[in-house]
């Protein structure tokens, strides 16, 4: 049986202490915890995105059909 998230997170505490201040009568405890903690690597890099031609955007041909027109000749 896998292990839930909660399960995994109770085996990372080591010890758990609590603490009373000097002064008895107050209801303030100081609690104390030792935590395993583990950093994960990160995944592997990603190419950068490719930069749009943006010199196509000069034909007009390529401006309709990007807009979903029919291209239309110049007069």
């Amino acid at each position: 049986m896998p292990l839930s998230s909660h399960d995994t997170d109770r085996q990372d505490v080591l010890t758990t202490r609590v603490m009373r201040r000097a002064e008895c009568w107050t209801d303030h405890l100081m609690v104390r915890s030792k935590q395993l903690m583990s950093i994960q690597p990160r995944g592997p890099r990603t190419a950068p995105n490719k930069k749009p031609n943006y010199t196509a955007l000069n034909s007009l041909t390529t401006k309709d059909n990007l807009l979903g027109k029919r291209a239309i000749a110049p007069v």
